[in-house]
């Protein structure tokens, strides 16, 4: 049941739970929430990652997926993952496939 009784049955079908709904940021952040705790770099390296991914392209992933591979290695590649996934993967749907791209040769590389 959700708050004030109303079960996903009763709810008109654009507010009742689904897995064809995207999940939003607030739901990620609330699932995550004390379930494991990630080692974050300092400031400097996490805005040169994100501008590594403001200028990431198909044509640039190798490039790219090296220089932020070189900046976040070991203790870091638990935020890189969060960071990827809340800040990137969960808002910006039409880049899926670059950020798909990305994992490969990140996978690679390892």
């Amino acid at each position: 049941r959700r708050a004030g009784g109303a079960s996903a049955a009763s709810l008109p079908k654009s507010q009742a739970p689904s897995i064809a709904n995207p999940t939003n940021i607030d739901t990620l952040l609330v699932a995550m929430d004390g379930s494991s705790s990630v080692t974050v770099p300092p400031d400097d390296v996490q805005e040169k990652v994100a501008f590594l991914f403001n200028n990431l392209t198909h044509q640039n992933v190798q490039q790219k997926a090296d220089e932020i591979l070189g900046m976040v290695r070991g203790q870091y590649l638990g935020w890189l993952a969060q960071y990827m996934v809340l800040r990137r993967i969960s808002i910006e749907p039409n880049y899926h496939s670059l950020y798909v791209a990305y994992v490969g040769w990140h996978r690679d590389a390892e």
